[in-house]
């Protein structure tokens, strides 16, 4: 009799449904590590924007002169804007985009809500032009939260009737909240970011 070589038809069907288990695993963690490295890639994002974000911040605020004078206009603790004075006796200012006028338009072309403005009066004339504005923020970053803490909430180098408002250093809290645009496969990702920063400015 002659020997018949090759698979029968049920050694074709259990090899099939084999490899279709094995590729459907392999696939599943091909995408959960594409998955897995995008969230990394997007929190790097979010970290980094933050961090640009707290260096220009921290490096006006710890050089700089606070303008109380705003902060009083402000009348609320935590701001959503902080001016200041550097070094060279310019005006500057962070705030929320929305806060001014048309200053969405000033965000990043894309930009989906607010985003965070630096502002520096380059002309020594006490005021900051729109074309004075330059955007901190991304256009892949959402902005979730701006929140400033000014304390003492009096100028602490306001002598009145011999007596000063108050005997601590100006400081100032900052939180920022920062997220990605959500989509179907991928959940928003959101960071915040927290510190406090001890003005080095002393005029008494």
């Amino acid at each position: 009799m002659k020997q018949q070589l090759g698979f029968t038809l049920i050694e074709l069907i259990v090899a099939s449904g084999v490899f279709i288990i094995v590729m459907t695993v392999a696939s599943g963690i091909f995408i959960a590590n594409n998955q897995a490295g995008e969230r990394t890639r997007t929190l790097q994002k979010l970290h980094g924007n933050l961090n640009f974000i707290f260096e220009k911040m921290v490096r006006e605020i710890q050089f700089g002169k606070i303008d109380y004078d705003a902060a009083r206009d402000e009348n609320n603790n935590p701001m959503e804007r902080i001016q200041l004075k550097n070094n060279s006796g310019q005006k500057i200012e962070y705030v929320v985009s929305k806060f001014i006028a048309n200053g969405d338009t000033f965000c990043e072309i894309g930009t989906i809500g607010s985003c965070v403005l630096m502002g520096v009066d380059m002309d020594h004339d006490e005021q900051i032009e729109s074309t004075e504005y330059t955007y901190l923020t991304g256009k892949e970053m959402l902005l979730s939260s701006f929140q400033a803490y000014i304390t003492p909430s009096n100028d602490p180098f306001l002598e009145v009737n011999g007596v000063y408002a108050s005997s601590s250093q100006p400081q100032v809290t900052l939180l920022l909240s920062m997220s990605s645009p959500s989509n179907r496969d991928e959940p928003a990702q959101r960071v915040s970011l927290q510190t406090t920063i001890v003005s080095r400015s002393y005029e008494r």
